[in-house]
């Protein structure tokens, strides 16, 4: 289960997935360090790959 700001970034990973956005980008969106986004984009990652609906890279 995701959190609210994983849900968020999930959101925003959507919302551009036609093109390529930075974690500085998502950084700075969500107002965390690096190393939350990272490790939110892992568990973001797990969840969607757990699906099987989607891959993220």
């Amino acid at each position: 289960m995701l959190n609210i700001r994983q849900q968020h970034i999930l959101d925003e990973l959507e919302k551009h997935s036609s093109s390529f956005i930075t974690s500085d980008y998502l950084v700075k969106k969500f107002d965390v360090s690096l190393r939350t986004i990272q490790s939110d984009m892992k568990k973001v990652r797990n969840y969607v790959n757990d699906l099987e609906v989607a891959e993220i890279v």
